[in-house]
């Protein structure tokens, strides 16, 4: 893995940007000191928000196999967990201020559960200094052709604002999926971050990797 600090992928999207970071390749313990925080690191992403310093991680479990019922032992089902924390620093220790949490257990057929590789997004959408935190991932469990789904959500100062639905697949000739649905906090947010929230929500609904 490379140094984050060496390696921070930034891109254009919709007018703001896409981080991605590897956390540093010197630190063998990234968790340490975030107490409440587990699993294995995947962003370890620090970033300023008005007068705070803050540190977003997201983790995961890994896919993992369970034999849920005891008289099928031949069965084997899927599992995984995906977590966000995101720390105020200065505190000792650093203090959770929010957290995200989902999950698929003992899925009898193909799982999915994944952040987008466009994930995580931080912009200042209204110019207030106070970054919002934007969140993307698909989720499913079935053994046919159907869409998976995908949640986007959006954080500003903790809160959380959602966009729900479905992504978009092709099949037989025709589109399936693509339908959203906002949450109220989101549908009575600024009209900024609804028309931001809902590009990237079609924009990921479409990204079917």
């Amino acid at each position: 893995m490379k140094s984050e600090f060496a390696v921070i992928s930034l891109s254009v999207f919709l007018g703001c940007t896409s981080v991605n970071a590897a956390y540093d390749d010197n630190d063998s313990h990234p968790l340490q000191g975030y107490q409440e925080a587990k699993g294995n690191v995947l962003n370890k992403i620090p970033y300023d928000t008005a007068n705070d310093k803050n540190t977003l991680l997201l983790t995961e479990s890994g896919y993992y196999n369970t034999r849920p019922d005891p008289k099928y032992p031949e069965e084997i089902c899927m599992n995984k967990e995906i977590y966000v924390w995101n720390y105020k620093e200065g505190p000792m220790p650093p203090l959770l201020t929010f957290k995200l949490y989902d999950f698929i257990h003992d899925c009898p057929t193909s799982a999915r559960l994944e952040f987008s590789k466009e994930i995580p997004q931080l912009t200042d959408l209204d110019g207030d200094g106070k970054k919002e935190v934007w969140i993307g991932y698909y989720k499913g469990c079935h053994g046919d052709v159907s869409p998976d789904e995908l949640k986007v959500f959006m954080y500003l100062g903790g809160k959380k604002h959602s966009i729900r639905g479905l992504n978009r697949i092709y099949v037989d000739g025709g589109y399936l999926g693509g339908d959203y649905k906002l949450d109220q906090a989101m549908s009575s947010a600024d009209k900024r971050f609804k028309d931001y929230g809902i590009k990237l929500f079609k924009r990921l609904a479409d990204v079917n990797k």
